[in-house]
């Protein structure tokens, strides 16, 4: 990497992130071995109007007639493994966090990856993204749980919005406070010790009241605490405790935008198993339920999730096709002949005809990756419909709605 003077910081989330720089890794070394003395290099160069990361590999370089089609969904070149989809995916990440990503390649010689972000300006929050924040978080009730220097912080940086803020130092204290005020969501300190956050942890499983079940919970890290204690079936988002301001707003913004700071439907709770060789595409998918409040169960081949699925009994299954020891078809034949009914949603790059007819056969639905957040939630709220206890709570809080 560059020297420490060309770091710069961007706005995104860094589950995706990861996402895009593993995709980018492995594509270039997948021609290692049959080109040995290929090099990767990976640097940082910040600029007046957007700051890059580079990515570049002197591997077997990449056709002027293919350069133009690298980005497009399914299009795939020398990989039999290959689905096409992750460099469009890669894409649309970038995008998403309000930058590009460009190729250029040389055949024979080398292959470039330029990753540009827009420059967050130290200073101050653009007025459009702070009017945007204002708007949208006036009069809304927060709770702050954590060690009081760090509560103190994100209070003084919360204010600027209208933000009607609590503080409380401690999980038991948290539940409670939750349980009994209405908070539309809540940060939590994940330096606090394990036992806070165990106490904590009582609030997804409703033993304070549905209402409290349903209020996000957003894990306030830094470097020390994000590894250890962050769990993804307890909080909906994340973001290090920063003095920025302009970067608190900005995670604040993408907060919203993910919809992480809604209340929690009656997917909470729900158990899904995902099924994928690749850890990254789980932690995609995980980062996707956490924000329903759904626990997840991961397994990384076809027997493992066999044996998973016979016995957790999950709500919902999402199963990748082609995996290795057993495929996704095979774990899908073998369940249903065993009498096994738990919804099984196909994730697949696939669309030939003759696997769409075996997903049709053993699985009850089939969405094509790259999938979105909103693309995988519609299925699972109509794959694990909402029970009659939902029905209730949910006819109460409307009730509640029209009664203010």
């Amino acid at each position: 990497m560059a020297n420490t003077q060309n770091d710069f910081q961007f706005w995104g989330n860094e589950t995706l992130f990861s996402f895009v720089m593993f995709n980018l890794v492995k594509n270039a070394l997948h021609y290692f071995s049959q080109y040995p003395q290929s090099t990767l290099s990976i640097h940082l160069e910040r600029g007046e109007s957007e700051n890059c990361i580079i990515v570049t590999d002197t591997g077997p370089g990449i056709a002027d007639n293919v350069i133009p089609h690298i980005f497009d969904e399914f299009y795939t070149l020398g990989k039999s493994d290959g689905s096409g989809l992750g460099l469009a995916y890669c894409r649309r990440v970038i995008n998403a966090f309000g930058g590009n990503i460009h190729c250029q390649s040389k055949y024979g010689s080398y292959t470039r990856f330029t990753l540009t972000f827009p420059i967050i300006n130290e200073e101050h929050i653009p007025n459009n993204l702070f009017n945007e924040l204002k708007e949208a978080l006036t009069g809304k009730q927060v709770l702050v749980i954590g060690h009081k220097e760090n509560t103190t912080l994100i209070s003084s940086l919360l204010s600027g919005f209208n933000i009607i803020v609590s503080t409380v130092d401690n999980g038991k204290s948290a539940a409670k406070y939750i349980g009994n005020n209405n908070v539309d969501f809540a940060f939590y300190d994940l330096s606090l010790s394990p036992t806070q956050f165990e106490a904590l942890k009582k609030i997804r499983s409703g033993d304070f009241g549905a209402n409290a079940q349903k209020i996000p919970l957003i894990a306030l890290s830094n470097e020390n605490t994000r590894s250890t204690r962050f769990d993804t079936n307890v909080f909906q988002g994340e973001f290090r405790i920063s003095d920025s301001l302009p970067l608190f707003a900005q995670s604040l913004k993408l907060l919203i935008d993910s919809g992480s700071l809604k209340p929690l439907g009656h997917l909470i709770g729900k158990r899904v198993l995902v099924v994928d060789d690749m850890q990254i595409n789980r932690m995609l998918v995980q980062s996707y339920l956490a924000q329903e409040g759904i626990t997840v169960l991961q397994a990384h081949n076809g027997s493992v999730a066999l044996c998973i699925a016979e016995q957790e009994r999950p709500d919902l299954i999402l199963m990748d096709i082609h995996m290795p020891e057993m495929d996704g078809l095979e774990v899908s034949r073998i369940l249903r002949q065993r009498g096994c009914n738990i919804p099984i949603i196909a994730l697949s790059g696939e669309c030939c005809n003759e696997v769409t007819k075996e997903i049709s056969q053993y699985m009850n639905a089939h969405l094509m990756k790259p999938i979105t957040r909103q693309q995988l939630i519609q299925k699972l709220q109509y794959w694990i419909p909402e029970s009659e206890a939902d029905k209730v709570i949910s006819k109460q809080d409307i009730h509640i709605v029209h009664s203010i």
